[in-house]
This record gives C-alpha cells, sequence and structure tokens, in this order.
C-alpha cells in the first residue's frame, strides 16, 4: 500500500508512514533476511550458499560489482534478499535501503581480509540504530557474517572477531551474533560430497541459526508495527505542535497588523477632523 501525494504532504517524511502500511502487508509471508555489507563483501556467494544455490549462481557473483538492485530467491520459508554494496553510489545505497527498512533479520557481511570495520560500515549501523524503522531489536536481528573464513588463521580470527564485534555492540547497543563463514569451502565440501567440509565451512550453523531467527519474526513483526507506530505518532504530534506555533505566531502578526491599520486609521481620521475644523475657522474669518 503506498501512500499518495496528498497524505504525503501532510509529513515531512512520509517513509515511516510508508514502512507502517509496508508491514501490514508482510502477515503470513516469509521470514525476509536481507544481506547487506561493502561492495565484494562476499554478500551473494553467501546468499547463494545459504539458499542451496552452489550449482549455477542465483545472486551474480564477481570481482566487481555485480549487484546494481535487490534481487530475491524464495524457498519454504526463507525469502533471501542481494542488496548493493554499501557506500559505492547514492542510488545503490537508496537501493538497499528498500530491503534494508523491512528487513525481518539482517545479515551483515564483513571481509575480514579488510581488518576492522571500515567508517562506512560503522556510519551504516549508526544509522540503523537511530531510525525507529530499524532500530526494533537491532541486537536481536541482525547476525555478523566475517566471510571468506579461509583467509585468516585462527589466532587472527580471534583478534579480528573480538575486535568486530566490539565495533557492532558500540553502535547497536547489543553484542552481535558472529559467525564465520567460507562459500568456497562449502562449495568444494558439496561438489565432492565431504560433509565434515560442509560443516566446516560454517554455512550449516549459520542457516540453522537464521531458520531458528525465522520462528520468532511474526512476534517480533507485531512488536516492530507497535514501535513504528509510536514513534509515528510523536512524529504527528511534532508536526501538530509545529503548525500550532506557526498559527499562533501568524495570529499574532494579524493582531499586530490589525492594531498598526486601526492607529493608521485613527491617525487619518484625525488629521481629517483638524482639516475640517481649519476649513471652518477659515470660512467664519473670511465672513
Amino acid at each position: 500500500m503506498e501512500l499518495t501525494a496528498k497524505q504525503e504532504g501532510l509529513l515531512r517524511d512520509p517513509s515511516l508512514l510508508n514502512d507502517l502500511l509496508a508491514t501490514g502487508d508482510d502477515v503470513g509471508s516469509p521470514c525476509r533476511i536481507v544481506a547487506c555489507g561493502l561492495l565484494c563483501a562476499g554478500k551473494s556467494s553467501l546468499l547463494n550458499a545459504l539458499g542451496g544455490r552452489t550449482g549455477k549462481a542465483y545472486f551474480p557473483v564477481g570481482a566487481g560489482r555485480t549487484t546494481h538492485a535487490c534481487k530475491e530467491l524464495t524457498d519454504d520459508v526463507v525469502r533471501w534478499v542481494d542488496t548493493p554494496g554499501l557506500d559505492v553510489s547514492g542510488l545503490d545505497d537508496a537501493e538497499a535501503d528498500k530491503a534494508i527498512r523491512t528487513a525481518d533479520i539482517l545479515l551483515f557481511a564483513h571481509h575480514p581480509q579488510t581488518g576492522e570495520l571500515h567508517r562506512a560500515e560503522v556510519d551504516f549501523l549508526k544509522e540503523l540504530a537511530g531510525r525507529a524503522e530499524t532500530r526494533h531489536d537491532l541486537a536481536g536481528r541482525l547476525c555478523l557474517a566475517l566471510t571468506h573464513a579461509e583467509s585468516l588463521n585462527a589466532e587472527p580470527r580471534a583478534q579480528l572477531a573480538e575486535t568486530v564485534a566490539a565495533q557492532v555492540a558500540l553502535e547497536i547497543g547489543g553484542d552481535p551474533t558472529l559467525f564465520w563463514v567460507s562459500s568456497s569451502v562449502y562449495i568444494k565440501g558439496v561438489r565432492e560430497d565431504k560433509p565434515k567440509l560442509i560443516e566446516l565451512s560454517g554455512l550449516p550453523a549459520l542457516r540453522r541459526h537464521l531458520l531458528a531467527a525465522c520462528a520468532g519474526v511474526p512476534a517480533t513483526r507485531n512488536q516492530r508495527r507497535v514501535s513504528i507506530g509510536a514513534e509515528l505518532g510523536r512524529q504527528i504530534d511534532r508536526e501538530i505542535a509545529e503548525i500550532q506555533r506557526q498559527c499562533r505566531t501568524l495570529h499574532r502578526e494579524i493582531g499586530d497588523a490589525e492594531n498598526a491599520l486601526l492607529e493608521d486609521f485613527t491617525s487619518f481620521l484625525g488629521q481629517l477632523y483638524e482639516m475640517a475644523n481649519e476649513g471652518t475657522t477659515n470660512q467664519s474669518a473670511t465672513e
């Protein structure tokens, strides 16, 4: 359900109301797991593996920018959503935000070879935590996937995981659920039929966690509606208060204008009266 132009005009920022209306359309729909992260963080490869597309990739993968628009893959209980890389362009960020705003679970991918979180990633998390439509139960809904696990040994992994987890916790106000995963190891295990390699990839554990989290989505959606509705009510109250302030200012200006006009009119009448008296006096003197 979309707002009309007239309805949008009632609010300075109609996006919150659009989000509230959108939550009314998701009753009974599959859990929306939205992958987000910087360009080349491994989002598309991760979703292909989680969605069982280890043969021909459903989500385009490559060394450069392959995802230009949000793309969805729906199975029995999950709607996997891929998004363009963050901080590439304003258009890409806006496209990704469409899915992120209505995500049930956010799968935040980070490439460990780039070290700790970049400023763009920190700013992204800060924005999520600052918006009513995305901050509800953010620590519970966000899952951190450190991709390309095969690129680091155990000790550097532990150090980086501690650093990144602390960065995320600082922005979202709670400890994130963190998984080390390797899509390439998972695909190799599937193709060579090696169960131990598949489990070692971290993908099965991540999928089990995500599916378990999906079970709590109906309740979370209801709570999110309440949260968005409350914030929308506060936004409307602020708009009403601003309109009332403007009305009071306008009334004062009208009152001041009326008083000034009355003074000018009174002065004008006085001048006419004086002129009339002078005319009468002059006429009497002549006679």
